[in-house]
């Protein structure tokens, strides 16, 4: 198939999929939305098939009875992946941006990880293989304390890529092993799909069955039931995946979430104050984050935002920035940065990229003195809106090395949180 053949075939299977979700006339952000993300998948480097490959492969598990769950990582910011059934997350009602996933200066095509059912991994190799061949599929090596381990990648190779990667039969896993790592058979042209199983993805698919519902149904929960909600911030939380640790118990009884977007961001900072990826050197309210995210709440004074425009990015964080997605947002508020250029503010702040950190500030301090809504009140003042513009810069540099993926966390807790409305549910 051509390049514009398959450009054509995912714009169509697109449409159709976002139509049965939102009715035959698509509101208007809808429709922007779409048209903005298909023009950037087609201008990336083999995204258009990277669609299309893991949208057949999700379509045949789901008719081979495999349930087929909400995705993991950042391929939930992207609404061509809801509307195709790749994922089950409408970006849009939660603040992601698809810059954070797909982008047209990406070197490699993007990596959708996906959760499926119990059986579903092996499902999903069967139906690879049956489509590119045995040779066409692998899955990569793995040093793990010197001996060969396997993740959860699977690598799909076209003719090219295969004359690149250096392949090897195993009878007992009935699949080929790379002899490279997933990042180096990446680089060499493989596409990577990562699948996990999950027993809760199981488990969530046979209430729907106990329901009588379908999973498209799953779109229709309410994520302001008061019960489900209530058991979080109850802590009674046992048998959600990732919620049911005594740690993460305590925390959300500690924190007492209110509301979806409160749950979100409790996974958030537990995860990073879990990870401890917090360097010595960072301040104090960043190695604390826990104890200033409920400061901060329980006295919105310490929440106040250094100007006003940051508001809109901030106010479900209290002030603080917990997401890479906010450092974008706040990028392309303050300083007129597009959501393209601003998908390379965290990783350049995050990993330090001192070349890259030194020219985006000077981008950054002369978008926000551009900027005519930068420049109101006593940010009028130059000395005034430069210093603000510096000292908000600061801020992003300090947060971005932990800062979390908005569209991970919102996966992750919408799963625990599905989990949770069900068990509760006779009919919605």
């Amino acid at each position: 198939m051509s390049a514009t053949s398959e450009a054509n075939r995912l714009y169509w299977l697109t449409v159709n999929g976002a139509r049965s979700i939102w009715g035959d006339r698509l509101p208007d952000a809808i429709h922007a939305r779409i048209e903005h993300e298909l023009a950037t998948i087609v201008a990336a480097r083999d995204a258009v098939t990277a669609y299309l490959v893991v949208h057949n492969m999700v379509k045949q598990l789901r008719k081979s009875g495999i349930a087929v769950g909400l995705s993991r990582g950042r391929c939930a910011s992207s609404i061509v992946a809801y509307a195709l059934g790749i994922t089950g997350i409408d970006p849009l009602r939660h603040g992601l941006l698809m810059e954070s996933f797909v982008s047209a200066n990406r070197l490699s095509p993007p990596v959708f990880y996906l959760n499926v059912g119990i059986g579903g991994r092996r499902k999903a190799i069967d139906y690879l293989q049956g489509q590119y061949g045995t040779d066409g599929v692998a899955m990569p090596a793995s040093l793990n304390e010197g001996r060969m381990a396997h993740a959860t990648d699977i690598l799909v190779m076209d003719n090219e890529s295969k004359r690149c990667i250096s392949c090897k039969w195993n009878d007992t896993l009935k699949c080929a092993i790379a002899q490279q790592c997933t990042k180096e058979a990446e680089a060499r042209g493989a596409l990577v799909i990562n699948i996990e199983e999950s027993a809760a993805i199981t488990h969530v698919q046979d209430c729907l069955v106990a329901l009588g519902k379908a999973t498209s149904d799953l779109g229709k929960i309410p994520l302001d039931d008061p019960a489900a909600i209530a058991l979080f911030a109850n802590g009674e939380t046992k048998g959600f995946p990732l919620f049911d640790s005594d740690g993460m118990k305590n925390w959300l009884s500690e924190l007492k979430p209110c509301r979806f977007s409160d749950i979100v961001t409790a996974f958030a900072i537990y995860d990073i104050a879990r990870e401890s990826t917090m360097p010595p050197h960072f301040s104090v309210a960043a190695q604390s984050i826990r104890a200033t995210f409920i400061a901060r709440r329980n006295d919105k004074s310490l929440a106040a935002c250094r100007h006003p425009i940051m508001e809109n990015a901030l106010a479900e964080t209290n002030g603080l920035v917990v997401y890479q997605e906010q450092i974008m947002h706040l990028a392309h508020d303050l300083a007129g940065f597009t959501f393209h250029e601003a998908g390379r503010l965290p990783l350049a702040l995050g990993k330090r990229i001192l070349d890259a950190m030194t020219e985006m500030k000077k981008w950054f301090v002369a978008g926000c003195l551009a900027n005519e809504k930068f420049r109101v009140g006593k940010w009028v003042d130059e000395g005034t809106a430069r210093a603000a513009a510096e000292s908000i810069w600061q801020e992003l540099e300090s947060a971005a090395p932990w800062a979390y993926s908005k569209a991970h966390a919102v996966s992750r807790t919408l799963l625990a949180y599905q989990c949770a409305y069900l068990n509760l549910a006779t009919d919605f």
